[in-house]
């Protein structure tokens, strides 16, 4: 089976659980089936599980923590804010509004994090950005990445309604990164910037952490405009 052919038959699975979720046939706090026990259900390897299940771990609806199991964390963002009608509010004209949320929401919960984040929570946020360089330095495409790694650290803010409202908005989040990735001084920039953001949670600052996301959002709210002056 192709890379592309598992993907798909791995965003398959993704929501025919999700369906499940919705239905309340999986609820709140439930553990979800074993990986054997969802191989025999629907029929799949496991790769192809472990892919479904990542998909909706990373859209905040299951909780995977290993060696516990994985259990549903709650119904998907988009029953709270319809993500339809939140990317068609935050139009072109409505970018800056976006950056405003990001301050409001990214800056603080940086603070929080150095605070708050447990080992493990501080090993997604490792790994996330072990991701997003892993992408840079293969010179491939880093929306999906950079998203995930500022995920990560509002997750270990230990704020789940922080988590619940950033997670409304990733659509838009990562329309708006695929458009500064034509902006190379913003993705140096960047890159350092998450590097000292990771730095400053793992030394338990919470006022350097306050600082650097406070500056990486200002810097990514100029590549932003900087890519639509130059579209």
């Amino acid at each position: 089976m192709t890379a592309t052919a598992r993907r798909n038959l791995g965003q398959a699975v993704s929501e025919d659980l999700l369906a499940l979720v919705r239905s309340g046939e999986l609820r709140p706090g439930e553990r979800i089936p074993t990986e054997r026990g969802l191989m025999e259900m629907f029929g799949v390897g496991r790769n192809t599980i472990r892919e479904a299940v990542q998909v909706l771990a990373s859209r905040g609806i299951l909780d995977v923590r290993p060696g516990r199991g994985t259990t549903v964390r709650g119904v998907e963002t988009d029953e709270v804010i319809d993500r339809a009608t939140l990317s068609a509010l935050l139009s072109d004209r409505a970018v800056g509004d976006l950056y405003d949320f990001r301050r409001l929401v990214e800056v603080e919960a940086a603070a929080l994090a150095a605070e708050r984040a447990t080992d493990e929570q501080l090993a997604v946020v490792e790994r996330r950005w072990s991701e997003l360089e892993h992408a840079l330095r293969g010179r491939l495409p880093t929306w999906e990445q950079d998203v995930s790694f500022h995920r990560a650290v509002v997750e270990a803010s230990g704020n789940a309604v922080l988590t619940v409202v950033l997670d409304a908005v990733r659509d838009r989040l990562v329309a708006v990164r695929k458009e500064t990735q034509q902006v190379e001084r913003a993705v140096s920039v960047a890159r350092t910037h998450h590097r000292a953001i990771l730095e400053a949670i793992r030394a338990r600052d919470p006022a350097a952490a306050r600082a650097v996301m406070a500056e990486h959002v200002e810097a990514a709210a100029w590549a932003a405009r900087e890519a639509r002056r130059h579209a």
